[in-house]
């Protein structure tokens, strides 16, 4: 009995883990879906002002403002993009931002400058084109992340249901086969038990023999039914 308790409390101590970690787990892709979320937000918003810029010659320093926010995210979470997108990944998409920010540092010294002469012209429309193949990657990259993400929050709610599911079939199976052998073992001894007490109750005083190799919870009681017996052997002595 007691070691069938013990078997249920490992298993239940277990799962109670395991659903725990998993459960930290699912937290720890919350918040970093969060981050990913706000990267894309701030690359999309860059992106947006640099359009601006070029169409009408606003918002630059919007533009730069938002790619040091979004550089200042991919550094301090270096290590979990390397983890998503492999250490390639993690140092292109690194040096894309730093490219990206390069880029918009330059149109931003080109319009403190002040002129608008064909060498500004020329220099502007040289940069357009990178900026945007710059930014379109970076959206990428943010899209990627965003993506993977998911599919490892919606991993870990999968296994999340999947250990809950599992483990109280396994934990319902058990707790039937343990009935089963306890139910069977403990009616069979108390039959055993009432036989007993019918061949004393004839007159059998023949001791009750170990049904097994070794003790159990019925061991007491039948060391206390040849004690009975004795001391009715005994009595009979003494009355005859």
């Amino acid at each position: 009995i007691n070691l069938g308790f013990f078997v249920i409390f490992l298993f239940v101590l277990a799962i109670s883990v395991a659903l725990v970690l998993n459960m930290y787990s699912m937290e720890n892709r919350l918040q970093w879906l969060e981050i990913v979320n706000e990267y894309v937000v701030v690359i999309d918003q860059t992106r947006l002002f640099e359009k601006n810029y070029f169409l009408y010659g606003t918002n630059l320093n919007d533009a730069v403002e938002n790619a040091f926010r979004a550089n200042d995210l991919l550094d301090r979470n270096s290590a979990e993009i390397g983890k998503l997108l492999g250490e390639s990944g993690k140092a292109a998409i690194l040096q894309n931002i730093k490219d990206y920010e390069g880029l918009l540092l330059r149109l931003e010294r080109l319009e403190q400058g002040g002129t608008r002469d064909a060498e500004y012209q020329r220099v502007k429309h040289e940069i357009e084109p990178q900026l945007r193949k710059y930014g379109h990657q970076l959206l990428s990259y943010g899209q990627d992340l965003m993506r993977r993400e998911r599919k490892s929050l919606t991993d870990a709610i999968d296994r999340s249901r999947y250990i809950t599911i599992y483990s109280l079939i396994i934990l319902l199976i058990f707790l039937g086969i343990y009935a089963f052998f306890l139910g069977t073992r403990l009616l069979r001894t108390i039959e055993r038990f009432s036989d007993y007490a019918q061949r004393i109750a004839s007159g059998d005083y023949t001791p009750i023999m170990p049904a097994r190799f070794y003790r159990d919870e019925f061991t007491e009681l039948a060391l206390a039914f040849n004690r009975m017996i004795q001391d009715l052997e005994n009595r009979e002595a003494v009355l005859i």
